[in-house]
């Protein structure tokens, strides 16, 4: 949660503020939303999350203890501001996109947390590199949109289980 009095908060990590004794107090409910939208995880899994913004900040800083997570984000200006961030809030160390494809034969979740898919058919990671994927990992991406994203495409075609962003909306708002 975030003091909106203090100047500690970031929009990037509030999506619900509520007025507290006439304090403003900011709370995201992204990641026990995504979190509360997964099967129950009963033993350690490796997840992989693309992208550094606020859902994946959300989602590392509500995920149970049985978790390994390691974060990828392309090399962009804001690059070195989120890996400051993730190892301040999570000790975790932010590593470039281009080491991902190494990962992903020992990954159980992989989630795409950045906007790339959106608006358009664009994916952050290709068909091929989909096959490099362990074949039981489930693939989520945060999109949520009418029409399939180029990303949950591509795993679906290298038959991995997929999910969308809607289960997460859904829980977040509930």
């Amino acid at each position: 949660s975030c003091d909106w009095s203090s100047d500690v908060c970031s929009s990037d990590l509030v999506n619900t503020v509520k007025n507290v004794d006439g304090k403003l107090i900011g709370y995201s409910t992204d990641g026990s939303g995504f979190w509360q939208s997964m099967p129950e995880i009963e033993k350690p899994i490796n997840v992989v999350i693309i992208g550094a913004g606020g859902a994946a900040k959300a989602i590392i800083g509500a995920a149970p203890l049985t978790v390994n997570i390691q974060v990828f984000n392309r090399e962009s200006p804001a690059f070195d501001e989120h890996k400051a961030q993730l190892a301040a809030l999570f000790g975790l160390e932010l590593q470039p996109l281009s080491q991902l494809l190494t990962q992903l034969e020992s990954v159980d979740l992989l989630i795409n947390a950045t906007s790339v898919g959106l608006h358009d058919n664009v994916s952050v990671l290709s068909e091929a590199d989909f096959e490099l994927l362990k074949a039981n990992a489930l693939v989520i991406d945060l999109v949520y949109r009418h029409a399939q994203t180029s990303f949950l495409e591509y795993a679906r075609k290298t038959e991995h289980q997929t999910m969308s962003g809607l289960p997460m909306l859904v829980m977040q708002g509930a």
